[in-house]
């Protein structure tokens, strides 16, 4: 599924996980809105019509929490508004943890652009609960003649938990 305005999603599933997979253009405008009630319909769908427990939330959103914040001096958002914290705290409302979050209170570096040297964690990964408990491991790695994005490689003891 895709978009005109550049947004895609791809939904997939093995064994018993379903994976949601993301990708946002938002040419710097803080949050689409549409990406929201897209990923909340396909979780609904998916629990649904599938008794789906184990879901996986992964890909480019174009977003960090910081954005809100305007840390580099580029306007993100309005002054006194979240939209970017909002959209990532309605994942969480959604039955959601974040991967990311897991080892590392702090964000990790997954986007490295030519004029910018700011640590954007623009890239994500959400679980159900029972995927996020059976994460053991998680990391980013720098492949430069691959993308200005960095791979998020994550390790989950599926035996364990799920």
């Amino acid at each position: 599924m895709s978009t005109d305005s550049g947004m895609g999603l791809i939904v997939t599933n093995a064994e018993n996980i379903f994976f949601i997979c993301v990708y946002a253009n938002l040419d710097f405008k803080p949050v689409d809105p549409p990406l929201m009630g897209l990923l909340a319909k396909y979780v609904a769908n998916i629990r649904r019509h599938h008794s789906a427990k184990n879901i996986l939330i992964a890909g480019d959103f174009n977003m960090d929490r910081r954005m809100d914040d305007n840390p580099t001096g580029t306007k993100f958002a309005n002054k006194g508004t979240s939209p970017t914290n909002d959209f990532f705290d309605a994942i969480l409302d959604m039955g959601f943890h974040d991967c990311m979050r897991k080892f590392s209170s702090v964000p990790l570096q997954t986007h490295r652009h030519a004029r910018s040297k700011f640590p954007w964690e623009l890239d994500h990964m959400f679980a159900t609960e029972d995927l996020y408990n059976a994460l053991t491991d998680i990391k980013t790695i720098e492949v430069p003649e691959l993308s200005d994005h960095d791979p998020i490689i994550a390790n989950f003891d599926i035996d364990k938990e799920c």
